[in-house]
């Protein structure tokens, strides 16, 4: 009978520690403040930044607090995270009240007219418990147009041999100055360049505009011909 009794005791114990537990998850997690934010929009190719705050309100020191911030597909982080879509820090101990906030550096590589989402967590050990707690947040970013536009004009039909132009149209949509632009052409198999209104720095194939400016646009004019087979389709790209 006593067995049973002291089994009922444990239980109790266990089920109140649980309990007590769970509270203290939601008490300390209801007095961290994370917030994740984003501009209204971001365009492709153009810089942002994602700034966070984390305040704590929980009347407790948390330890070893850590930051996460993921990007979706097609976003990338810039400065010391180039080229990554995930970064982590590490915040250390936040103390009671404290409120800690940093700016992360971003761009958008592809998806037009999308919408995509940007993943943040904060952990942290409360003080007297062996169990990491974590608050995530969701930041909604919608992707507009591309922050520059480039547009090439060339005839629908050409024949083998043929000398022909390519007019290249580009403008700067973005509220900022593209520094150093360049436009990278890729010519098809059989295109053989001739000349440009805009002297080429490299294989005659890479252009140098300079300094973009907002809502700057012009254009330039290459000539070549194409060699190749009658009724055949060629693609010409360009890179910014």
């Amino acid at each position: 009978m006593k067995w049973i009794i002291w089994l009922f005791v444990v239980l109790v114990l266990i089920g109140g520690g649980l309990v007590g537990f769970f509270w203290y998850q939601a008490y300390t997690a209801q007095g961290l403040e994370f917030k994740l934010e984003g501009p209204d929009h971001a365009q492709v190719g153009v810089p942002f930044e994602i700034k966070i705050e984390i305040e704590n309100n929980s009347g407790n020191i948390l330890q070893e607090a850590e930051l996460a911030i993921e990007l979706p597909e097609g976003m990338v982080f810039l400065g010391s995270s180039a080229g990554k879509g995930l970064v982590r820090k590490v915040l250390g101990n936040l103390g009671e009240g404290s409120l800690t906030k940093d700016t992360f550096q971003a761009m958008v590589l592809s998806g037009e007219s999308s919408l995509k989402q940007v993943q943040g967590a904060v952990s942290y050990l409360p003080v007297s418990l062996g169990t990491r707690f974590e608050q995530n947040e969701t930041e909604e970013l919608r992707v507009s147009d591309s922050g520059v536009f480039i547009d090439l004009e060339a005839p629908a039909k050409v024949f083998s041999g043929e000398e022909f132009e390519i007019v290249i149209d580009y403008e700067n949509n973005a509220e900022i100055e593209f520094a150093d632009f360049q436009i990278n052409l890729v010519y098809p198999s059989g295109f053989r360049y001739v000349s440009s209104t805009l002297e080429p720095v490299n294989q005659d194939s890479l252009f140098e505009i300079g300094n973009l400016q907002p809502e700057s646009k012009n254009s330039f004019t290459i000539t070549g011909r194409l060699e190749g087979p009658d009724n055949a389709f060629f693609d010409i790209d360009a890179i910014a």
